[in-house]
């Protein structure tokens, strides 16, 4: 079936990955508009649906063969879009993508320490400044004394920065076996007492280093995943990374506690600990200016955006999906799914359907997945290769080994091959019936026979 009016090619359009969650100027949604080598035009209109219903539009210039990425524009985003389109194209069955517009999300942290926010010599200071709110992400910082004796809020992650009492330790102990994620700063040998607890080493003992001149990082494990962005060449080099104060954890378990960095006199930097459903990093140098460099290096915002990644990835999940793509439906309300999920496909009076676990989409359209107390939309598209309609090069088929030498039968001869292989089939089952019918006679014609046999043989009783 031809696409399109006269074979004039076809333009299709994808959304591409946003940028990093720390890049320096926020993502916004870009898109890949492509044209087909055989088209045979290259203006198209790049066209956006809002909710108010007022259409938002720019002009794109696409050669034939070639793709463009077309960023949509932030003032865009102020509105609620619905759903994108390329006008200007002749094959119109893929001009329309939908599209779900992502919520903010609000990330919770939990400072545990004794620093004041303003104090440029505590780690606060830094810390509130690493995370900035973004259209996708909003971090909420909650400052609390590891003394308070009130109830330990929850959180996304916990930076525990001094020591806690014995109470605290023993309630983020529990979080962070529920599930947590918390960091742990060691700034004095009096903080032992928490990190045997959290780490399981009754023996585990704290003592100060302060170096001669500066320490370096060395052993980096770069496929770890906190420490993987780093893993490209480009941002793999620590050697400008000074530490001028940090600990040394003596008697750590054998087990269980994996040392992702060591300074380069030996002991170790940086640990990564898993603690049932949750996780504890620790780092024995921090980045107050006293202890290092790293709040003022370029690092330090990768470094903590790597530490609550997983927290950040359920929250920010893509909600772009394709036509037949199999979509769990417990990623939705950040993963607290509980009970089935009642889906409402796009389109007046379209019926609902209800699953625990696995959706199916089957057409393109705006979905909705409701449960008890929640609701969201997503979007579901066309695979981007159902836009690729030019002709495929004979060439093709012959390297996956086609014969497309042989030459192509007539109608005519089609049908005669077609009536041959019928009456061959018919001459098989009607050989297959009497061939049956002479079995059934051998056998009824052998027991006839043994039973007179029988009947023959049986002994003349006399009294």
């Amino acid at each position: 079936e031809q696409i399109g009016e006269d074979d004039q090619g076809n333009c299709g359009m994808e959304q591409v990955a946003a940028r990093t969650l720390w890049a320096a100027t926020e993502s916004v949604p870009s898109f890949r508009i492509s044209n087909s080598p055989n088209a045979t035009t290259d203006e198209f209109e790049f066209v956006v649906q809002s909710a108010t219903g007022d259409p938002l539009n720019q002009k794109v210039h696409v050669p034939p063969g070639r793709s463009r990425v077309v960023e949509m524009p932030a003032e865009w985003l102020e509105q609620t879009i619905q759903q994108l389109s390329i006008r200007g194209d002749a094959a119109e069955f893929d001009n329309t993508y939908h599209f779900a517009q992502e919520r903010q999300q609000t990330v919770r942290i939990v400072y545990i320490g004794e620093d004041k926010p303003n104090d440029a010599e505590g780690s606060l200071f830094y810390l509130q400044s690493a995370f900035q709110k973004t259209s996708a992400l909003d971090f909420d910082l909650q400052a609390v004394s590891g003394q308070s004796t009130e109830a330990l809020p929850e959180a996304d992650l916990y930076v525990i920065g001094n020591v806690v009492s014995d109470a605290q330790a023993k309630a983020l102990d529990q979080a962070i076996r529920g599930g947590a994620t918390a960091l742990a700063i060691v700034h004095s040998d009096k903080q032992a007492k928490n990190l045997q607890l959290w780490l399981d080493a009754p023996e585990l003992f704290i003592a100060d280093v302060k170096s001669k001149d500066y320490g370096l990082l060395q052993s980096l494990k770069l496929d770890h995943p906190v420490l993987s962005v780093f893993r490209d060449s480009r941002f793999s080099d620590f050697t400008n990374l000074h530490f001028w104060n940090y600990r040394e954890l003596q008697s750590l378990p054998s087990e269980g506690v994996e040392v992702l960095a060591r300074f380069d006199t030996g002991p170790p930097a940086w640990l990564h600990v898993l603690r049932d459903e949750g996780r504890l990093m620790v780092m024995t140098a921090g980045w107050r200016p006293s202890d290092s460099q790293l709040a003022l290096s370029t690092k330090f915002i990768p470094l903590l955006y790597s530490i609550l990644q997983p927290v950040l990835e359920a929250k920010t999940q893509s909600h772009q999906f394709h036509v037949g793509s199999r979509i769990d439906v417990t990623r939705f309300n950040n993963g607290e799914v509980s009970g089935s999920v009642t889906i409402t496909p796009p389109g007046e009076g379209a019926a609902t359907v209800e699953t625990a676990d696995v959706f199916l989409p089957t057409e393109p359209g705006l979905y909705t997945a409701s449960g008890a107390d929640w609701s969201e939309t997503f979007a579901v598209n066309l695979l981007p290769a159902e836009s690729r309609t030019e002709p495929i090069p004979m060439d093709q088929f012959q390297k996956l080994g086609l014969p497309m030498d042989e030459a192509v039968a007539s109608p005519g001869q089609l049908a005669a091959d077609v009536a041959t292989a019928e009456k061959t089939e018919a001459n098989r089952r009607e050989y297959w019936q009497w061939a049956l019918l002479a079995v059934l006679l051998f056998v009824t014609l052998e027991t006839v026979l043994a039973a007179r046999g029988s009947r023959a043989a049986e002994p003349v009783m006399t009294s």
